[in-house]
């Protein structure tokens, strides 16, 4: 469990990096059931083209492993500018992500850091 919590850690960075660079290239850390149920891929990509500036804190406050399964309870803040105002928020929510094939976002309860555009 120590490699896929090591790992779990890496994904919550590495999406929040994908993010604050633009990079839509995150999506393929999130299942493709996730994203389209959930609306999550075109929020991520309005966020992309509305925010000019994005930068975004993650904090990991707790992991838990169950099975195949890692809920990671975090709590957040960002700033996303457009070019005339910055917009700052904050949260906290649970990122569920599942191990298998690599490691994919199959779910965030809470207030989710990304996508906010759609809110």
């Amino acid at each position: 469990d120590a490699v896929r919590i090591r790992n779990t850690v890496d994904i919550i960075y590495q999406l929040k990096d994908l993010y604050e660079q633009h990079d839509e290239g995150m999506l393929s850390l999130f299942s493709t059931d996730y994203l389209s149920e959930s609306g999550m891929k075109d929020a991520i990509s309005q966020d992309m083209k509305r925010f000019s500036a994005i930068s975004l804190n993650i904090f990991i406050d707790r992991i838990e492993v169950d099975k195949d399964l890692v809920s990671v309870s975090v709590h957040w803040s960002a700033s996303r500018g457009d070019g005339e105002k910055t917009f700052k928020d904050g949260g906290s929510s649970v990122i569920i992500i599942r191990a298998g094939d690599g490691l994919k976002v199959v779910d965030i309860k809470g207030n989710s850091p990304f996508g906010i555009s759609n809110k």
